[in-house]
């Protein structure tokens, strides 16, 4: 109590996040990333699911690794399938369903009759599993289809009734939101039903995190319209997005049509929307990385209808985010990765390596003019790799793919591309002697570059999928929207054949000489 009898929470934080034993011994490991929707397995519907996610778990351990990155999993918006990035979610705190494995659903749950539905729908999932992209519309009228017909067909479950009771009034305004929005009343069956997929979610997650291994991302905020939002309005300041000012990557600074958090509302609440939101994505997970962790210290924020660059910076309560952030990872024996690029303050690297926060250090951004950092450039505590989902793949970089794409686009014109490819073709050269690649051939310096990651002193190296199977299209195009087919790309190959092709085969050979389990 203060001196007005008014209680006051007070935060006694450990300080430090938590560090796996063989990561705080100086043991430098390694894994593998992807984004789920991209991962391929036989029956999966035609989209990487939680079954998926399972057998690519199990992939990360055959390799040696000891994280499997994915992307958000965060819901998204049923009653829109074509709002697809995983980083503009309705709400962070709840998983997509359209990741539930119907045949993992099935095998858990005697459902006689919704499993006779899904076997006169294979042929359809058959034709969805063949396209090189996600058809979230057909994906999820199909399996939503299924969902539904075995909530229809589901008994009480005392198991359910446990995890409706754990997931209190976050859960309950959650399902209110997501039957409203679907235009059903209020019906608690409806509402029951969201629940269901919830848990059903949940389960599977779980199942696919046993082997300790799963990398969580956490999106940096949500959408304007999404239930995150909605449920808890007073939470965020009106009137302005998340952005970043200008930039060499940006010439016109950029707007993320993301609604912040405000940090005066946080505190009165005694920051219990974040922690709720860490400590959602911190389940079953054995890392997290928390995307465009700059925010802790300042966000800059535009003002609606402006640009970005006509932004302006909003300080934000650091000592106290950091202190949370440790006391839900300690909680969660969850590892922390913060994402780190961009304009980064002064002060906020040194902060969140005390805190035992790894910095994340990209590749292609680790640079020294037209050449690149050299290995010693890197911290220990850190996670390294060569690119992220915005970036091409190192197959892509290497042909110009990006450049080709910018130029179909529009985005630049004839004398800009020649000027990049010009640029790009010094760039891989400064690479290439950098890593000691001698032949030439754009696989050697593919292994020649992860073999140059893997070496650096960084506790964790995490390997892309994309990389892998030598793809050259991106996940992702910065700037684009329905131009592209953005976050729905997938891989050419299964998970289980991930790490059988010479590529990957060289790699996975040159990351372990380097990194030894």
């Amino acid at each position: 109590n203060d001196d007005q009898g008014n209680q006051r929470q007070i935060i006694v934080s450990p300080g430090q996040c938590y560090l796996p034993g063989d990561i705080a011994a100086g043991h430098r490991v390694h894994g593998l990333a992807a984004h789920l929707y991209a991962l391929r397995h036989k029956g999966d519907g035609g989209i990487g699911d939680l079954r998926t996610l399972q057998r690519f778990a199990k992939l990360t351990a055959d390799c040696g690794g000891c994280f499997s990155g994915l992307n958000p999993l965060h819901h998204l918006f049923p009653q829109d399938r074509e709002r697809a990035s995983p980083y503009q979610p309705s709400d962070r705190r709840f998983i997509d369903p359209i990741y539930i494995s119907i045949d993992a659903l099935l095998a858990a749950f005697p459902l006689a009759r919704t499993r006779k539905l899904a076997t006169s729908q294979r042929a359809a999932f058959a034709r969805l599993e063949a396209l090189p992209a996600v058809d979230y519309t057909a994906v999820w009228t199909a399996k939503s289809a299924l969902l539904e017909a075995a909530f229809a067909e589901f008994k009480t479950d005392a198991d359910l009734d446990r995890f409706i009771a754990a997931g209190g009034s976050d859960l309950a305004r959650h399902c209110a939101y997501e039957t409203a929005a679907a235009g059903e009343s209020a019906d608690p069956q409806r509402q029951r039903y969201r629940s269901f997929l919830q848990w059903i979610a949940d389960r599977q997650l779980a199942t696919a995190a046993e082997r300790r291994t799963l990398y969580r991302d956490l999106a940096v905020g949500c959408a304007f319209d999404g239930g995150e939002i909605a449920e808890a309005p007073e939470y965020f300041a009106p009137g302005v997005s998340l952005g970043a000012p200008p930039d060499p990557f940006a010439r016109h600074g950029q707007l993320w049509e993301l609604p912040p958090f405000s940090p005066l509302a946080l505190a009165q609440a005694e920051f219990m929307p974040l922690r709720s939101i860490l400590a959602a994505n911190m389940r079953h997970a054995a890392a997290l990385r928390i995307d465009h962790i700059l925010g802790f210290m300042r966000q800059f924020w535009v003002p609606s209808g402006a640009e970005g660059r006509d932004g302006a910076y909003v300080r934000f309560p650091l000592e106290a985010l950091i202190a949370i952030t440790a006391i839900e990872s300690q909680r969660a024996r969850c590892l922390v990765v913060g994402e780190d690029l961009g304009t980064i303050p002064d002060g906020l690297r040194e902060a969140l390596a005390a805190a035992q926060i790894l910095s994340y250090r990209v590749l292609w951004f680790e640079r020294d003019g037209v050449g690149f950092k050299p290995a010693s450039a890197y911290p220990r505590l850190a996670l390294a790799c060569l690119a992220s989902h915005d970036l091409p793949s190192f197959m892509g970089w290497r042909q110009a793919r990006d450049i080709d794409i910018d130029r179909d686009l529009g985005l630049i014109d004839a004398a800009t591309a020649s000027a990049r490819r010009t640029k790009r073709a010094a760039e891989m050269r400064a690479l290439d002697t950098l890593t000691g690649a001698r032949t030439g051939t754009a696989e050697e310096a593919c292994v020649a570059a992860h073999g140059f990651i893997a070496a650096t002193a960084s506790a964790v190296m995490l390997v892309q999928a994309d990389d892998l199977a030598g793809e050259t299209e991106p996940l992702n195009v910065p700037g684009t929207n329905r131009e592209r087919p953005n976050w729905r790309r997938r891989l050419s190959c299964n998970v289980e054949a991930l790490a059988t092709r010479p590529l990957a085969k060289a790699i996975l050979r040159r990351v372990k000489a380097e990194r030894p389990a």
